[in-house]
């Protein structure tokens, strides 16, 4: 498992490299659809104007200008659109790889958790056994003065001891859901 967890490591170290640049790819991507998007408006507009000022050449040849300003840019942009899509899809992998290294790394010592939450709960079971005995033995007009205060002690020491497994349990639990994230 050892040499697993060192590939694993290896293999994170070389995500967490690539992470920040897909990211940026994804960002740039984002901001090209949105000029993409623009552009493509601005070329409607444009072709609209086109039309309706037919007749004034001067001014449809400045349009026609912008017109192919606007057009030069959309292939650059659907190049960067197309990048980001990639990123995107490897941001997915590192991902899916992370959540596969958290299970091999994490794998053990949620185990570990499990059997101690296991072990805590069997102690829970006890506890609750004793509490019982304790209020049965409580009841004066069965049993001695002497066992009556012996069981009030023993029951207030077993709820204290009952409150501190069920914090632990409770703590064991955030850390297995941490551990399972």
């Amino acid at each position: 498992m050892d040499k697993m967890q060192g590939i694993f490591n290896i293999l994170k170290v070389i995500v967490d490299n690539k992470v920040p640049d897909l990211k940026r790819k994804v960002a740039a991507g984002d901001s090209a659809q949105k000029k993409f998007k623009a552009a493509c408006a601005s070329i409607s507009n444009i072709e609209q104007c086109i039309i309706t000022n037919r007749t004034d050449k001067s001014y449809v040849k400045e349009l026609e200008e912008s017109l192919d300003e606007y057009n030069a840019k959309l292939p650059e942009l659907n190049k960067t659109i197309d990048i980001a899509k990639s990123a995107q899809e490897n941001l997915t992998a590192a991902n899916h790889f992370y959540n596969t290294y958290n299970q091999v790394m994490n794998g053990q010592k949620l185990k570990e958790l499990q059997e101690k939450y296991k072990q805590l709960d069997s102690i829970l079971l006890r506890l609750e056994d004793n509490i019982f005995a304790c209020e049965v033995n409580m009841d004066s007009s069965q049993r001695s003065i002497d066992v009556c205060e012996q069981s009030e002690r023993d029951f207030e020491y077993y709820n204290l001891e009952y409150d501190s497994v069920v914090n632990e349990m409770s703590q064991i639990l955030k850390e297995i859901r941490q551990l399972k994230r």
